[in-house]
């Protein structure tokens, strides 16, 4: 029955996405990648639809996927910041930071994202300034299958309005994939609405078209390699298809030790940018650091009952061409402590 309600979603957006392929598609290089330059954490796990290898969930995993977060237990905050760095005479400093927040209530799982990319003076990606804000709701129907919808608007060169949907799939086994445990699947839509608009030159030489491109159907799986004492290893693929009338590959490999360091590396090919030789080809490189703190009993922490809480700091590396250099960084802090006790059930005097 679960397979079947997923087949016909899949079929439903399949169709309504025919009515985008007479829409003229001229991206500019890195436009569909503008809501991931300033999470550390999108950078260096390629935006896997699926979470991640190692199940790396953030406020800015919203972006791919807005069923995501369907399965955070505490209250997040992020904090990132993004410095573009070009090492040629006519480049200059470009910069972005993000917070989000994911707030689970018994309802589901709700999530808000602010960004700001000031990049008027960075030629090397010419997107502008932009500002946008982003919110999703997300909802696990079984522990196996999460949903999720969300909206985003926002303003800079242009104007954009748009929402998204998707779904994750926990399907523990996947038949052509042996070597993958606990594989996860996920789909979604994103960028259905209309996107940002600038009069500079695409790929092909004409006008731009929107960017990041409207209507983009994203599939991927993800899972673990291995776990063996104090070292794990997961892997993500994804499959994305701008506007229909573009593919692109992303590949993203974390490994964890001891819990506390998370080593990543993604790698993203998008055919349009390489066929117009605009894109450098280059994995992109992350590290976190995750550790516990406590509050004192009498701190605000400790009355909202987060006194024992988690925080990870993260930084990634990207380069892209004409010399132009993406170091981000940034801090995730998860609020109390995952529940993992079952609830006990007491029928009558302790029986």
């Amino acid at each position: 029955m679960r397979n079947k309600f997923l087949q016909k979603i899949i079929i439903a957006l399949v169709i309504t996405s025919s009515c985008f392929c007479i829409y003229a598609y001229n991206p500019i290089a890195n436009g569909n990648n503008l809501f991931e330059f300033t999470s550390p954490r999108m950078i260096s796990s390629a935006s896997s639809v699926a979470g991640g290898g190692l199940k790396g969930i953030t406020s800015a995993s919203t972006v791919v996927n807005p069923a995501l977060t369907a399965g955070e237990q505490r209250w997040t905050l992020d904090l990132d910041y993004s410095a573009f760095i070009g090492t040629s005479p006519e480049s200059s400093y470009g910069q972005g930071m993000q917070i989000g927040l994911i707030m689970p209530s018994r309802f589901g799982v709700g999530t808000v994202v602010l960004q700001g990319l000031f990049l008027d003076k960075t030629p090397q990606l010419n997107l502008g300034n932009i500002f946008t804000i982003r919110s999703s709701f997300a909802k696990d129907i079984t522990d196996e299958l999460y949903l999720g919808v969300g909206l985003y608007g926002g303003f800079g060169p242009d104007w954009a309005l748009a929402a998204d949907i998707g779904f994750w799939y926990n399907i523990k086994h996947i038949k052509w994939l042996p070597f993958l445990k606990d594989a996860r699947w996920a789909f979604s839509v994103t960028g259905l609405g209309k996107s940002y608009q600038k009069d500079i030159v695409a790929l092909n030489g004409e006008l731009v078209s929107d960017f990041p491109s409207p209507f983009t159907p994203r599939v991927g799986v993800a899972g673990n390699l291995f776990d063996v004492k104090n070292f794990s290893g997961g892997i993500s693929l994804d499959l994305s298809f701008p506007t229909f009338q573009n593919v692109v590959f992303n590949a993203g490999l974390e490994f964890m030790i001891a819990n506390m360091i998370r080593i990543s590396t993604g790698w993203k090919a998008d055919l349009k940018e390489i066929l117009a030789e605009k894109t450098a080809l280059l994995p992109t490189a992350g590290i976190s650091f995750k550790f516990n703190f406590s509050g004192s009993e009498d701190s605000f922490l400790a009355k909202k009952g987060w006194q024992k809480s988690e925080a990870e700091v993260s930084g990634a590396y990207q380069y892209f061409k004409d010399d132009l250099h993406l170091a981000s960084g940034g801090m995730t802090l998860k609020l109390g402590q995952r529940d993992t006790v079952a609830p006990e059930i007491i029928l009558w005097d302790n029986e």
